[in-house]
Parts: structure tokens; C-alpha cells; sequence
């Protein structure tokens, strides 16, 4: 079994020592989780406050490396300001830092080359998108510290939306104005 990007996956699953013995290899490879809001949502209920903890909570968690985060937020237009407005100022609440340190609420992304991976994955989404939080901003100079990233998709149709995924703390706002699965279809 074999959690990881694409590539690698594919470089396993034509391994030739794999194939010759008729070795089973079972892939997770990239997850593009959406969290779907729908156009009754009340921003004075419960469910709105739940909604944006949990996706706080989802895109900082492990930094945002983990399978199941959400790379993609479907929204009605006319709550995305109020959006992005709450997740603003529940992001500055995070304290990002030394993972060792008691008040640190996320810490830096795995690696170097995770770094780049994940600086190089938001330029990209950048170029299909508007970046609203985030983006190339650094908490700090040093280490592999990635600040929340939230963009908003300029086209919900643009391939790279749905084919890559960041490996961080981002995700992508693709706005409707009638019925959600025009954003996703």
C-alpha cells in the first residue's frame, strides 16, 4: 500500500520486479476533498461557526498534509466575503511555530522539498485564481513555515482546480450562483 502523489504511485505500479512477481500494489494518491456549502446557510447559526472551525481546523491540521484535508470550498457567491472574513480571523488566531512549543497550533510542512512543493503548488493555482489570504506570505524567514493559503477560483472550470493538489494548508474557493455542481462539473 502506498499513500503519496501520482507520480510515485505510477513509478511503483510499473516497477518491474512488481509486475513480474504479480505483486498487488493499492495507491491513495492526491485527494481533492471539497466541503460543499449550501445557498441556506445562516451565518448566524451554529452550523456556520462549525463549518468555518472545522475548516480551519482541517487546513492547519498536520499543516495540511494529510489525505483527507480540504483542497476545494464550494460556495454560493454571496457568502464568500463573509467567508473569507471569518476564516481570516480565525487563521490569525493560529499561532504557527515551534511544534514543540505549548501555545504553536501548526508547525512547518514536512520537508524542504515539501516547502517547494507546496510554494510552488499555490504560484500555480495562482495563475487560475485570486490568492485572498496567504499566497507567498512567510510567517517567518526560517524553516518550512507556509502561512494559510485561501485563493478564489477566477474560472471553476480550470483544469488545474481539479488536478492538483497543494500538499498544505490551502484550498481553493470555487464560487456558484445557482446550483453547486455548476462549480464542480
Amino acid at each position: 500500500a502506498f499513500t503519496g502523489s501520482p507520480r510515485t504511485g505510477a513509478k511503483l505500479k510499473g516497477n518491474k520486479n512488481l509486475i513480474d512477481t504479480n505483486c498487488r500494489v493499492t495507491l491513495e494518491a492526491d485527494s481533492l476533498n471539497a466541503c460543499v456549502i449550501g445557498p441556506d446557510i445562516d451565518e448566524d447559526s451554529d452550523v456556520w461557526g462549525t463549518l468555518c472551525q472545522n475548516l480551519v481546523v482541517d487546513m492547519t491540521q498536520k499543516t495540511g498534509q494529510k489525505c483527507t484535508a480540504v483542497r476545494k470550498i464550494v460556495c454560493p457567491e454571496n457568502l464568500i466575503e463573509p467567508l473569507v472574513e471569518e476564516l481570516k480571523v480565525r487563521f490569525e488566531a493560529i499561532t504557527i511555530g515551534d511544534p514543540a512549543s505549548d501555545d504553536t497550533r501548526m508547525g512547518p510542512v514536512a520537508s524542504q522539498s515539501q516547502f517547494e512543493d507546496v510554494m510552488a503548488g499555490i504560484q500555480k493555482l495562482s495563475e487560475v485564481s485570486d490568492v485572498l489570504l496567504g499566497g507567498a506570505e512567510r510567517p517567518t524567514d526560517k524553516g518550512f513555515f507556509v502561512t494559510p493559503t485561501l485563493l478564489k477560483a477566477k474560472d471553476v472550470h480550470a483544469n488545474i482546480l481539479h488536478s492538483l493538489e497543494v500538499f498544505g494548508p490551502c484550498a481553493t474557493i470555487l464560487p456558484y450562483s445557482g446550483d453547486a455542481v455548476e462549480a464542480i462539473d
